[in-house]
């Protein structure tokens, strides 16, 4: 993953702990992104944004190569519900409460009203431990708190919705 961005995703330029701690994380993390493309052969990213945008850039020999993401088989839904009888759209965020996260949540709870205020019937569902965040209250969506049979879950779901531009696409956000 593009650690320095997700680090700067996560927790912006003025962390708790102030900016020369972000701009010293940042750097830490490119080192070792630098260290790990020049001692490997190859690296497989789950994201081609990053080849194009990131690796490439950096000094070393390895070769870059895309490796889409595929859902574990573990959690593919074993008697998935019809596509055209699902009704949940879904936001999966971590339950860790950072810049990204917040974006993440709080942008799917804009679209939801905005798509409930124009008439679109679906049932919006935020997932997580999120009780601890201070969110707005939101009559468009419905929050779960942790899923206990995610493959269960994901055989109802319509859509998953990552809609923040941080974390730069779904991946293992």
């Amino acid at each position: 993953n593009n650690e320095p961005l997700q680090h700067f995703d996560n927790h912006g330029w003025w962390p708790a702990r102030g900016p020369f701690w972000m701009m010293y994380g940042m750097a830490r993390l490119l080192w070792m992104d630098i260290a790990t493309k020049r001692l490997a052969d190859q690296l497989l990213c789950i994201n081609d944004w990053e080849i194009k945008r990131y690796w490439r850039w950096l000094p070393g020999r390895a070769r870059c190569c895309w490796l889409p993401y595929l859902c574990p088989e573990h959690l593919l839904p074993r008697q998935p519900v019809p596509y055209a009888q699902r009704r949940i759209i879904a936001c999966f965020p971590t339950s860790l409460k950072n810049r990204k996260s917040w974006d993440l949540v709080t942008r799917f709870m804009a679209w939801a009203d905005q798509m409930k205020a124009n008439g679109f019937d679906a049932d919006f569902v935020v997932t997580g431990k999120l009780n601890d965040w201070g969110l707005p209250a939101n009559s468009s969506v419905r929050f779960t708190g942790m899923v206990d049979d995610l493959a269960g879950f994901l055989g109802q779901c319509r859509a998953v919705c990552m809609l923040s531009p941080l974390g730069y696409g779904y991946k293992t956000t």
